[in-house]
């Protein structure tokens, strides 16, 4: 249901009133809104100028479109364009207009939404292709405001805006999305990340109209992260002109039912009318989905030339993921980075010898050991909660030897804390504690009295506990023989860790509910930590936060209670310099404890070929930011002539 959806901004209630002490040495309430005020103020100043330099360099602009639009009696390109387009500097070469981009896919999943999170128009624009660098940037917002505490935000959108099929996009369609889709509880619609919308009391934000250009939010707590937030959205606006006559609020004879398959299928209409590159043209869930160009997008490039420039996107359906590569290494496809990864490595590698296909790469989360602060076995917890312990740990795994092994030599090194694709990672601390160092790991237990007590080659504990840990794994090509060269290693420092391989599903869910010693995940949210804080603090029973569940009422160190208090701060932070500050050191705290360690990240391979223009060689793809493709902006992305 998505009224039980619950956000991080409830982290900041229920773990602000665990944690009340904390906020006693904090800066009075009156001189943080103050701080806040000028901020925003600052803020609003940067904005403007931005929207006037704009503004300034559009007026001057000559715009030209594509050539496959000259033949459909549309209206002049200067009257489909907002009064201010959106310029964008293209990533290597302003491109040239034609050709179909053609990917595959093993098959559409019911919930696949490749028109939407293929090139999503949130009101603001991550940075592209490092969505991790920088603050947003205007998008389909040209300008924005927030008041002193972050609980109103007013938007001006673009004027002039269109929808694809011509019809203007305004304010009405902002309104009728977030309060007759979002927040009416009998509307189902599957979108990606769809928490993003909701508030910690799983209620919609009041949503009104100012003006045909301007709407304002309301939020029932300060909520500055929402600017992130809503630029990787799959949706931040419907087309009302062509939903509304399906919504029962605006039509006694429909029902929810007919309105939900209108807005949850692709026979429906959400996808075929939009403000996205390019609209959704036909589609056979056994065969092939087809894009076209949207005549009225909003973007240009820096020689006035209105944006897509490629005609077409054409995704087939072949049957499994080694049909995607295969298609890739053969030239039959152009770009992919979804379904091949490193088991396709060698393949890749093969065609760019033989016929010059571009490899491209991404960190993708690797394995993570957690830690349970909170382990139902007292002994099992006295080992875990020494840091010394998690430290000698982290230092007596061979990552190189793991990386050679079974990465292709495509793992990246990485501490306890934020990954290099983070904002807030800082070299200094990235690597902390990695290092193969059996001796140095031996001298850090000796020190702490952490000795072998009894011949068998296992420490005890001062207190006489052995120091040996139950963890926690299931079947996985990947994670399953890391865990035997880990325990291998680690038993050579005196720690004996005891594989425990489990189903996948019960894996999970003992996980969740704080039912294990160690366990075995993937390491998400490193990245943008602020945006899913129940990865990292205490949070409600079952979520992210199994490894110290109990972290509100019995925290683990007073680093900890230190870390709940940045990062809660940096999460309500009003400016993106302000969360990045906060941001560097919490990560260095992280890195220190050693409370979740990463093995270490994939460099995941995606392959394009040498005729396609504008695609970095290096991008991200981070889940915390709902960014499901790399976010290349592939409107920019362009064929030379003779592949088209």
């Amino acid at each position: 249901m998505k009224k039980a959806i619950i956000l991080l901004i409830t982290v900041m209630l229920v773990v602000s009133l665990s944690f009340i002490g904390i906020g006693c040495k904090e800066t009075g309430a009156a001189e943080t809104t103050a701080a806040a005020a000028e901020t925003t103020a600052a803020a609003a100043e940067t904005t403007a100028a931005a929207a006037e330099t704009t503004a300034t360099g559009t007026a001057e602009m000559t715009y030209s479109q594509a050539p496959m639009l000259d033949s459909m009696g549309l209206p002049p390109v200067e009257e489909r364009l907002p009064e201010n387009p959106k310029v964008i500097t293209p990533f290597e070469s302003v491109g040239e207009y034609g050709g179909s981009f053609q990917r595959s896919v093993a098959f559409f999943p019911p919930d696949e939404r490749i028109p939407t999170t293929f090139a999503p128009e949130g009101f603001w624009e991550l940075n592209k292709p490092m969505a991790g660098e920088g603050p947003v940037t205007p998008n389909v917002a040209e300008t924005w405001e927030w008041n002193a505490d972050g609980t109103e935000l007013i938007i001006n959108l673009r004027k002039g805006l269109k929808w694809s099929d011509g019809e203007p996009f305004t304010a009405d369609d902002v309104v009728f999305f977030w309060n007759d889709v979002v927040a009416d509880p009998e509307v189902s619609f599957p979108w990606y990340y769809g928490s993003m919308y909701y508030q910690s009391d799983g209620s919609a934000p009041i949503v009104t109209k100012i003006d045909e250009d301007t709407v304002k939010f309301e939020y029932i707590e300060t909520s500055f992260l929402n600017e992130v937030r809503y630029s990787e959205v799959a949706f931040i606006a419907l087309p009302e002109h062509i939903l509304a006559q399906y919504h029962p609020k605006y039509n006694a004879d429909s029902d929810y039912a007919t309105f939900n398959t209108e807005i949850l299928t692709f026979e429906g209409k959400s996808y075929n009318v939009t403000i996205s590159p390019w609209y959704m043209e036909s589609f056979d869930p056994e065969q092939k989905m087809t894009l076209v160009r949207n005549p009225y997008y909003f973007k240009v490039d820096t020689a006035g030339q209105q944006l897509p420039y490629m005609d077409k996107v054409e995704i087939y359906v072949v049957g499994d993921r080694p049909s995607v590569a295969l298609g890739l290494v053969t030239g039959e496809i152009d770009w992919d980075g979804m379904w091949v990864g490193l088991p396709h490595y060698p393949m890749l590698v093969d065609a760019q010898e033989k016929s010059g296909l571009m490899i491209g790469k991404y960190l993708a989360p690797g394995m993570q050991i957690m830690f349970n602060m909170d382990a139902p076995d007292k002994e099992a917890r006295a080992v875990i909660r020494d840091v010394n312990i998690r430290r000698a740990i982290s230092m007596s795994i061979d990552r190189d030897s793991i990386n050679r092994a079974l990465q292709f030599d495509q793992g990246i090194t990485v501490g306890a804390g934020w990954t290099p694709d983070s904002a807030y990672y800082e070299e200094e601390w990235g690597t902390l504690y990695t290092e193969f160092d059996l001796p140095g790991a031996r001298a850090m237990l000796d020190e702490a009295g952490i000795v072998d007590t009894d011949g068998d080659r296992i420490r005890e504990l001062p207190t006489g506990e052995k120091c040996e840990l139950i963890w926690d794994g299931y079947v996985h090509d990947l994670y399953t023989p890391m865990q035997e060269m880990i325990v291998a290693t680690v038993k050579q420092a005196g720690i004996n860790l005891i594989i425990n391989q489990q189903h996948q599903t019960l894996h999970t869910e003992n996980m969740r509910a704080g039912k294990y010693e160690m366990s075995t995940y993937d390491f998400y949210y490193a990245v943008e930590p602020f945006l899913e804080l129940s990865a990292w603090l205490p949070y409600l029973p079952g979520s992210l936060t199994a490894w110290h569940l109990n972290g509100d009422t019995d925290p683990v160190s007073p680093e900890f209670t230190k870390f709940t208090e940045l990062l809660i701060k940096g999460a309500t932070a009003a400016t993106y310099e302000e969360r990045l500050e906060i941001g560097r050191e919490a990560g260095k705290i992280a890195a220190e404890q050693c409370w979740l360690l990463h093995i270490g990240l994939q460099n995941r391979p995606y392959g394009y070929q040498p005729w396609m223009r504008n695609i970095p060689e290096k991008a991200i793809r981070v889940q915390e930011l709902g960014v499901q493709e790399m976010p290349f902006a592939w409107y920019q992305v362009w064929k030379i002539a003779e592949k088209r």
